[in-house]
């Protein structure tokens, strides 16, 4: 948490942090997560969000900048997936269960936010 408030002070004075940094945040957030509640968890999809977000939310002249970002989001995830190891803390397999569903909510829920939220920016940019 302290990371994210102090990713959002600096945004503040840079956009830019807050388009290539949001997404690198979340990447390694989400293999932190991974890690510690296992590949069973659902952790994982969180991904999702990040190669939205580093796709989306790049400005006209940074599009290489997004490219990176989306290799980098894209080559760890395939490069992880299934090399998680056992998860730190042990889960029963019930909690592991509603753990898992609702991470999955919760990332449908930030595709759609995100997908609604850019759809809107582009209707509404002069280029759209």
């Amino acid at each position: 948490m302290p990371l994210y408030v102090r990713f959002a002070l600096l945004s503040r004075r840079n956009s830019r942090i807050a388009r290539h940094g949001l997404p690198l945040l979340r990447l390694f957030d989400t293999i932190l997560a991974a890690k510690l509640f296992g590949a069973a968890s659902g952790a994982e999809l969180f991904l999702f969000p990040c190669l939205m977000l580093a796709t989306l939310t790049p400005e006209i002249g940074e599009i290489w900048a997004s490219r990176i970002l989306v290799a980098l989001i894209a080559s760890l995830a395939l490069a992880l997936h299934g090399h998680y190891h056992p998860a730190l803390y042990v889960w029963d397999a019930a909690a592991l269960e509603r753990l898992r569903e609702v991470n999955i909510f919760a990332v449908i829920s930030l595709c759609t936010f995100s997908g609604r939220t850019f759809a809107e920016r582009l209707r509404l940019s002069p280029i759209g």
